[in-house]
């Protein structure tokens, strides 16, 4: 929560004198004041003030992925009115929203979809993060960051081999229970839920 401050003018006789910072409740979210004026009576004059809301700070960004402007797309993969995303969709819409730098990414970092496990030519894939991993930490930092919202939840179809997986959302985060899973977006967008098309 951000540090109030110890001195404010009361709301009621409109001196700073005898005014002392009360608390500040972190279920409200208010600060609380108390003036101790002696025209208030016996008891002491008590307030609440809400404060200001921090702005959103940026995140912090990776070199590649901060030329290639990925903390600019990915947010735009996000609308206002989702529930829970699963990672996939957002994978997904940043794919279409932005093909070439996605290409370049996979090019760059491989992808998961590469290795053999999952029907790819990589028998010994490189152990690096891949661009999957890249892209959620990326979200990471811009929930971190207070643009948008993150949970775990199961992981569907292909990302199944995850069993639990990233979901994001914008912000105030959606209910719990609205959830848009990458198996019941893929059969929405004529994809197979199971499969993960490379460029």
């Amino acid at each position: 929560m951000t540090n109030y401050p110890t001195t404010r003018t009361c709301d009621a006789c409109f001196l700073a004198d005898y005014v002392t910072d009360f608390k500040a409740n972190h279920l409200t979210g208010l600060w609380y004041y108390q003036c101790f004026n002696p025209v208030h009576g016996e008891s002491p004059h008590r307030w609440t003030v809400t404060p200001p809301k921090a702005a959103p700070s940026a995140a912090p960004q990776d070199g590649e992925l901060a030329r290639l402007g990925v903390y600019e797309d990915l947010p735009l993969c996000i609308h206002p009115d989702d529930p829970w995303l699963e990672y996939g969709v957002v994978e997904d819409r940043y794919r279409r929203l932005r093909p070439g730098p996605y290409a370049e990414l996979i090019l760059k970092y491989s992808h998961s979809r590469r290795n053999a496990i999952r029907g790819g030519p990589d028998v010994n894939p490189d152990q690096s993060p891949k661009t999957s991993s890249r892209l959620a930490s990326a979200l990471s930092n811009l929930a971190g960051a207070g643009l948008i919202a993150k949970s775990v939840g199961p992981a569907t179809g292909y990302w199944g081999y995850n069993v639990t997986i990233s979901h994001w959302a914008p912000l105030p985060a959606p209910d719990e229970g609205r959830v848009l899973t990458w198996s019941a977006y893929a059969i929405e967008n004529g994809l197979d839920p199971e499969d993960w098309d490379l460029p």
